[in-house]
């Protein structure tokens, strides 16, 4: 775990087991993690924007999620912004093996497949979201633990 600056806020709202191998980095911003959360080893988190994971998800193996693309980058004279937030409603799965990048929204019920790359928002409900980049593969899904 590296909180660095003087604002990085690590904020548990319940019940959260990460287990080992899993590395989490806030460069002066918030990690907020809902109720009942369950992320598997291997996991690596980069967080330079606010990120909001939601009550009641559950993440695989090697789940990288990261809020920006590292670097600075100037077009002319003007700052080009590579970073942006991730957020991630209830009840969401997101399964081993698996991208979030800025500017990323997984909506409530919803499943990300394997090895999928997530930069995007998507809407609506229980979607199967899959596939590099990511897209919508089916609606009305259900999962369980």
């Amino acid at each position: 775990l590296c909180l660095s600056g003087n604002n990085s806020k690590l904020i548990f709202k319940g019940s959260c087991i990460i287990s080992n191998g899993t590395g989490i980095r806030i460069d002066d911003w918030h990690l907020s993690i809902g109720n009942n959360f369950y992320c598997n080893s291997g996991c690596y988190f980069k967080l330079t924007e606010d990120t909001v994971i939601g009550n009641d998800c559950m993440f695989g193996w090697n789940i990288t999620l990261s809020t920006s693309d590292g670097h600075n980058v100037i077009k002319g004279n003007n700052h080009v912004s590579m970073q942006g937030p991730i957020n991630i409603d209830e009840h969401v799965w997101i399964c081993s093996n698996s991208t979030l990048t800025k500017n990323s929204y997984i909506p409530k019920g919803s499943i990300v497949s394997q090895y999928s790359l997530v930069n995007k928002k998507f809407s609506g409900t229980n979607l199967l979201i899959g596939g590099i980049p990511a897209r919508i593969i089916s609606e009305d899904i259900q999962w369980q633990r």
